[in-house]
């Protein structure tokens, strides 16, 4: 929080957990104006995600007219089908709410993963891993919480990502009694394990 003067009046500024959590991952807070899509143009066959669900894009092309006015500059304009069949036409400047889902699983990382078998570790729960941190998709962690029970966990899927919270990376599942935990942060995660009764 900062807090600074002007005019004679004291104005103070908060940032919510969800730009907090951006800016500590190095991601500007604010709107995502197709932040979370590569500095190019999309792709034929790339995925993206709004709330209304996921979507492949089926079509790319520039133009210069859009909805029967001439453009100043060319524009993308991308047809995006959704799982179930509803096609749309957005163009790229209009698309605020589609988040490119990661072809490679990019957001789990060396570091990410010594984040989290440190918070294991500093929760007091014994943890080994599959060495399979060079290819994420197929990395397991394998933990024992306080009343001997065995979790698993891994990392979330692309298609589940979150861009806005991009420090929710783990989820864990218990055998026996079932549970299965939301996506979360490495140290809530820990907590969450620790701190769960039988």
């Amino acid at each position: 929080m900062s807090v600074g003067r002007h005019f004679g009046m004291v104005i103070s500024r908060m940032m919510c957990w969800r730009c907090t959590d951006l800016k500590d991952n190095g991601l500007a807070p604010g709107p995502r104006l197709l932040n979370t899509q590569p500095n190019r143009r999309l792709r034929v066959g790339e995925q993206l995600r709004s709330p209304s669900g996921v979507w492949d894009v089926t079509r790319s092309e520039r133009v210069r007219e859009w909805e029967g006015r001439r453009l100043q500059q060319p524009s993308c304009v991308y047809a995006v089908t959704r799982e179930d069949g509803h096609t749309e036409t957005w163009r790229g400047n209009d698309m605020a709410d589609f988040h490119l889902i990661p072809a490679e699983f990019e957001h789990i990382t060396r570091a990410r993963c010594n984040e989290l078998g440190s918070m294991l570790t500093a929760a007091g729960l014994s943890w080994e891993d599959n060495g399979r941190q060079d290819t994420p998709q197929r990395l397991k962690y394998t933990v024992t919480g306080p009343c001997g029970r065995q979790w698993s966990i891994r990392p979330v899927a692309p298609i589940d990502f979150d861009p806005w919270q991009p420090s929710n990376l783990w989820h864990a599942v218990r055998a026996a009694p079932l549970h299965q935990s939301p996506v979360l942060p490495a140290r809530t995660l820990a907590d969450h394990i620790r701190e769960l009764q039988p």
